[in-house]
């Protein structure tokens, strides 16, 4: 239970307390994202997309060229999290989780009604997974994200297996919509890539992009939802 409580008071803030650092939150994380996609790329996406390019030289120049932004990225993002702006969140983000220990017997029952919200928009979209968009189903990445911390945060005030079984449910949806999510950030980092070498960019484009549409997706299969274990 003790874990929770300062996540229990970060919850219970007002919007009025939250508005000074909505934008610094953002342009963090646009920074650290784009780093994160890089790595992904590389890491997994990359190796058998270059098995198709019979151009050991062309091959090699890509390789170069994505380390290169790589690396441009991970800098840009180490930057932003050593530079002022995100020093100041931290401090700021502190101060909240610092407040007085008076405040968490109410800020548990935000935090229930945040849990109510974030499952009221899984349930809503279930039944309809295979007809939204990549960037609604992006979207509800991000909510099985926050409904999962919520639930790591909280899960010992909980039966174990009811915990256990939400965890379940919620890695493995991250790890389809995700999955599902990574394939379109490839898309635009081939685009990235190919705009940075010469000469041929269309002709490697429509290799690599054909070479990513022979992997196939994460299928939108999900059991239902457990029964809420906070109610």
């Amino acid at each position: 239970m003790w874990p929770a409580a300062p996540l229990a008071r970060a919850a219970h803030w007002h919007d009025d307390a939250l508005k000074p650092v909505l934008a610094s939150l953002r342009k963090l994380g646009q920074r650290l994202g784009a780093a994160r996609d890089w790595d992904v790329f590389l890491e997994e996406t990359w190796p058998p997309l270059a098995d198709h390019l019979r151009d050991a030289a062309l091959r090699q120049a890509l390789q170069e060229a994505a380390g290169l932004l790589q690396g441009t990225a991970r800098l840009q993002a180490r930057a932003a999290l050593e530079g002022r702006e995100s020093q100041r969140l931290l401090l700021q983000l502190c101060r909240c989780l610092a407040q007085p220990d008076d405040a968490a017997p109410v800020s548990f029952k935000a935090l229930t009604a945040r849990l109510d919200q974030l499952d009221h928009k899984l349930r809503q979209a279930l039944p309809r997974l295979a007809h939204l968009s990549p960037a609604r189903l992006h979207r509800l990445r991000i909510v099985a994200k926050k409904l999962r911390y919520l639930t790591e945060f909280i899960g010992s005030r909980h039966d174990p297996q009811a915990i256990e079984h939400w965890l379940d449910w919620l890695k493995k949806a991250q790890n389809i919509f995700g999955g599902r999510n990574d394939r379109i950030t490839a898309k635009a980092r081939i685009e990235t890539l190919c705009a940075a070498i010469e000469p041929r960019p269309g002709k490697v484009r429509s290799t690599l992009q054909a070479a990513l549409r022979e992997h196939p997706l994460p299928k939108l299969d999900l059991p239902p939802l457990p029964d809420p274990y906070w109610r």
